[in-house]
């Protein structure tokens, strides 16, 4: 049985968030020989495609996709959702995940999934269902924010935005730019509303972080 260091994944994370991204990527490469698990290859791919090595992280993603709806469902439906790829697929092995394990990361996984597809009704009471325990997660929360954002709930896709952008370190470059353009789009929306003007999200107060900013929520 493969061992599982949850723990390096969300190490890499990090200092791929701080710009450490060669220490990322050699943690990532150990890491993904000894768990060859979607878990780590979906953030190996998002390293070497940041160290600009597109062609390793293509194959990493080849791999994935020979493997991943084996290895862990959950996770390879949360990636393709993600990618916006296979969305039925995606859904398919989230619902399948979802008899076997009933978590709010599952329900998550099943949200997003739903929310590729463009089944945004289908995707609201199993994001409630995410929620549901008051779980503080940097990837629930972008997905509320998205989720809610494609349901044209602006109020709370601006809360769940700046929920996300308080732990954005510790999404994956792709889920950070993500983030990015759906709070671009909610202070848009906002900025159009008659009435006294509402402030910008976090992510927007000045259209990015501060290092003061970074510094207290590392």
């Amino acid at each position: 049985m493969r061992s599982r260091n949850c723990k390096a994944p969300r190490d890499s994370i990090r200092k791929l968030s701080e710009g450490e991204t060669d220490d990322a990527v050699a943690q990532l490469q150990s890491a993904t020989r000894l768990n060859p698990l979607p878990e780590y290859q979906w953030v190996l791919a998002e390293a070497l495609r940041k160290a600009g090595r597109e062609s390793e992280a293509l194959s990493i993603e080849q791999l994935l996709a020979q493997t991943g709806a084996a290895n862990d469902p959950r996770t390879y439906a949360l990636y393709l959702a993600t990618r916006g790829q296979l969305p039925q697929i995606a859904i398919r092995l989230a619902e399948s995940e979802l008899k076997e394990r009933a978590d709010v990361f599952t329900h998550d996984a099943l949200a997003w999934s739903f929310a590729a597809a463009g089944r945004i009704d289908d995707a609201l009471p199993q994001l409630e269902g995410a929620l549901a325990e008051g779980t503080h997660d940097a990837r629930l929360f972008f997905h509320a924010a998205v989720i809610h954002a494609k349901a044209g709930h602006t109020e709370e896709a601006s809360h769940f935005v700046n929920l996300a952008t308080e732990l954005m370190r510790l999404l994956l470059p792709s889920e950070r730019e993500q983030l990015q353009l759906v709070a671009r789009a909610v202070d848009h929306e906002l900025a159009q509303r008659p009435g006294p003007a509402m402030g910008p999200t976090a992510f927007n107060k000045t259209g990015h972080r501060s290092p003061e900013e970074e510094q207290t929520n590392r």
